[in-house]
């Protein structure tokens, strides 16, 4: 099974970019520099929904694939689990992340970060269902 980020998640940051652009429609017509300040929105804005449609989780039989913008792809088995973890402390950011964030270590030492928070409620109880310690 194939899932991609919620069509919510799309629209609400739609919503974010329509908004964010009427308010400098508005300041543009008070300052020349518009069309810079409109090409930098549509920057940011652009690259989010690239980051966000870069999410992937494909659940076939043993394997999980995920796939994600700075996390690449990656491919594993359940045999291959070392160990999972949710809403860790991590030494490298002093970060708290939170209970949507899946830290998985695989026993060839690679350290797996999966964003859930974008998925839908679906893959946390397909994960959980295989044994994966997802809460709700």
């Amino acid at each position: 099974m194939l899932f991609r980020p919620t069509k919510n998640r799309f629209l609400i940051l739609a919503g974010i970019a329509l908004a964010s652009l009427s308010i400098m429609v508005r300041q543009a017509l008070a300052s020349p520099g518009f069309w810079a300040q409109t090409g930098l929105l549509f920057l940011i804005f652009g690259f989010l929904f690239l980051w966000l449609a870069s999410f992937e989780i494909r659940i076939d039989g043993e394997q999980t694939i995920y796939r994600s913008l700075f996390g690449g792809r990656v491919q594993f088995g359940t045999e291959d689990l070392k160990s999972i973890k949710i809403n860790k402390y991590d030494e490298l950011t002093h970060l708290l992340y939170s209970k949507h964030t899946l830290f998985i270590e695989l026993k060839s030492g690679r350290r797996v970060k999966i964003n859930t928070r974008v998925f839908p409620a679906k893959v946390g109880r397909l994960l959980a269902e295989r044994g994966w310690p997802v809460r709700k």
